[in-house]
């Protein structure tokens, strides 16, 4: 009887001890732990390296390796090519990976004589910066060159200054040509190769393009429509006639155009 109280009284006193955990269990735990100990160590060091590459590519980019060192025009050269460059504004020793090509171009295009532009990395140092330039076909009467589109980009010189005058047009520099003008100028872009360097001057008059050439022969073109065959019918009567003899050329209708003589001269 004694034991069996004194057991029950050992069991009700507070603070005894628990029962013992078992060692496989204890064992388990003890594992979960350590494994999510390895894990949160795995993802620190893949945090660690991957800091360390980052900041190390982004030197590597800032070196000497991988800066600009040429930039390279293609297109157009001599001082043409000198413009190209000072208007990229590309600085030579600057990072290629900081460079912006879309503003290189933007700054080349406002060019007054440049079409398009392409703008390129080519690794590990050079920006190629290609250009193609407008295709004068008249100039207005203060000698700047105008594109078919009309737009007018500045003068010019050597065999384009031969180019024919688009009388009573005067446009500033960037700017473009009234639209209502524009037939005269698809005109003359569809010159032919050997009436390049035959007309003297353009314009527009009640819808219909009037030419003349450099011996002050006036051609009445007509609509600009059916170039190649008013071309070559002016052509034929040029190589048929006397062109000294020659007023005026009426090409309006091509399968049948007339010349009228100057006043004085034989048929």
């Amino acid at each position: 009887m004694t034991t069996g109280t004194l057991s029950r009284s050992n069991r009700s006193r507070p603070g005894a001890p628990s029962a013992l955990i078992d060692p496989r269990l204890r064992a388990r735990r003890i594992e979960v732990e350590r494994g999510r100990g390895r894990k949160r160590l795995r993802r620190l060091v893949a945090l660690v390296a991957v800091v360390v590459l980052a900041a190390a590519g982004y030197g590597f980019t800032r070196t000497a390796l991988l800066d600009v060192d040429h930039v390279r025009i293609t297109g157009v050269d001599g001082e043409r090519a000198a413009e190209v460059v000072r208007a990229g504004a590309v600085a030579r020793g600057s990072a290629m990976v900081d460079l912006d090509t879309a503003a290189v171009d933007r700054r080349v295009s406002a060019l007054p004589w440049v079409l398009n532009t392409t703008v390129e990395r080519r690794w590990p140092g050079t920006v190629a910066i290609a250009v193609t330039t407008r295709r004068p076909v008249a100039v207005d009467v203060a000698g700047s060159a105008l594109d078919a589109s009309g737009r007018s980009f500045g003068p010019v010189d050597g065999a384009a200054a031969r180019l024919p005058v688009l009388r009573g047009a005067a446009v500033e520099v960037g700017h473009d040509l009234p639209a209502d003008r524009h037939p005269v100028l698809a005109v003359l872009a569809g010159l032919p190769a050997e009436m390049v360097g035959e007309v003297e001057s353009a314009v527009l008059v009640d819808g219909d393009v009037e030419l003349e050439l450099i011996d002050g022969i006036d051609v009445r073109f007509g609509p600009a429509e059916r170039h190649r065959a008013k071309f070559r019918a002016l052509a034929a009567l040029l190589d048929q006639a006397d062109r000294a003899t020659i007023r005026s050329i009426d090409v309006r209708v091509p399968t049948s155009p007339s010349l009228t003589r100057r006043t004085g001269t034989g048929a």
